[in-house]
């Protein structure tokens, strides 16, 4: 007796004739098209791109700002050769190493006011290669005890070794009078 074959469910749905490619044709999702796939891709594309910008920034802007470094200290408002080196000396550490971009003004401004013969500083840079600083001196009008100098108001401050003392009055009195006087 022979036995009859037993149709598979794919089987039977198969017309005769249709080629197993055209099947699975009929299958597959329809072809997105082409702006909704670039729609897609776009923010990865975007975000490779802005960190490929970082990565290369990271490693040329070092490059491009040492091309810029500070070459010179101007100092105006100074009177004499020995307080402008002077001045010059105090910021030497703190212009060495630095560049337009990077020189560090508000420690140059701290460092000059730190200065005992300096009443006000001002500090800004100057392109392409220049930190400037605007002096004003305090001017002495006496000594004080040979120990400090007096200024026009009044403020004592150290700095015997930076002026010429010749026509200065000497005043003596205790430190307590100073201001009195």
């Amino acid at each position: 007796m022979a036995k009859a074959r037993r149709q598979t469910p794919d089987a039977a749905r198969r017309t005769r004739g249709a080629s197993p490619k055209a099947t699975r044709a009929k299958r597959q999702a329809p072809a997105v098209p082409i702006r909704e796939r670039l729609a897609a891709a776009l923010p990865g594309a975007l975000a490779g791109l802005v960190a490929i910008t970082v990565v290369a920034g990271v490693i040329w802007l070092p490059r491009v700002l040492d091309q810029y470094p500070i070459r010179q200290v101007g100092v105006d408002g100074v009177t004499d050769v020995r307080r402008q080196q002077q001045v010059q000396t105090a910021l030497a550490s703190l212009v060495r190493d630095a560049n337009y971009f990077s020189v560090p003004l508000e420690q140059i401004y701290q460092r000059a006011r730190g200065l005992s013969w300096v009443s006000e500083v001002s500090v800004r840079r100057q392109w392409p290669d220049t930190v400037s600083l605007d002096v004003t001196e305090r001017e002495p009008v006496a000594v004080w005890n040979e120990a400090v100098l007096v200024a026009r108001d009044g403020e004592p401050f150290k700095a015997l070794k930076q002026y010429d003392l010749t026509g200065l009055p000497r005043l003596n009195g205790p430190d307590q009078r100073l201001e009195e006087v």
